[in-house]
């Protein structure tokens, strides 16, 4: 008797292991839109662009982050386009040339058994401030002014602003390669400009500007 309650216990406990072990094979946990660590900024800047990870977005347990597909939708003032490269998945997020406003995005992952998650996101088109500090400058013929660059420009992003710097080289020469600009004026007496031509690669905008030079 109590060999046949200890077989029975025992196979019990067995088909339980086995029924366990084959729900949980089943369970298949969907993607989780992360809290935390890199997520989407609320604005893009007008006439720019911003690229992301879509990988850094989700995290799912039970898939690699290769294996999601994702779907994107997004409002009337914005245009959205995947990008697969051997990086990983990103989206391009790029307003409607020069509008601004309120819009929003929808994002949507599904792990390969169907299981998805789906987050919306608020998003602003703004028009960047980039603008200049100094009216002009006076240069005494044959002699040099300093400028630091950061105190010329007024940028949001200013730190990781490109910049090209170009003059009339017929009066004027000009030396940027560190933080400090430095504009040599030539012997001729003139009226002349120092031309900027600034990028911030982090949202993929431009911006032409100018500052009138008189060398006395």
């Amino acid at each position: 008797m109590v060999k046949n309650i200890t077989y029975l216990l025992i196979c019990t406990i067995f088909i339980g292991a086995v029924f366990f072990i084959s729900c949980k094979e089943k369970i298949n946990i969907p993607p989780v839109f992360k809290l935390t660590g890199e997520w989407l900024p609320d604005t893009i800047y007008k006439n720019g662009y911003r690229i992301y990870n879509l990988d850094s977005l989700v995290e799912d347990l039970d898939d690699h982050d290769s294996t999601i597909v994702w779907s994107i939708s997004s409002g009337p003032l914005l245009t959205t386009r995947l990008i697969d490269s051997i990086d990983g998945n990103f989206v391009k997020i790029e307003p409607i040339r020069n509008q601004t406003g309120n819009d929003w995005i929808d994002f949507t992952a599904t792990d390969p058994m169907g299981a998805r998650a789906s987050k919306t996101c608020q998003v602003y088109v703004i028009e960047p401030i980039c603008s200049l500090t100094i009216n002009n400058i006076r240069i005494p013929r044959g002699d040099s002014v300093k400028y630091k660059k950061d105190s010329i420009i007024v940028y949001q992003n200013e730190g990781r602003l490109e910049w090209t710097v170009s003059t009339d080289t017929i009066y004027l020469t000009n030396n940027s390669s560190s933080p400090w600009i430095r504009f040599y004026a030539k012997s001729t007496p003139a009226s002349t400009a120092v031309y900027f031509n600034l990028y911030d690669p982090d949202n993929h905008v431009h911006f032409n500007r100018s500052i009138p030079v008189e060398i006395y």
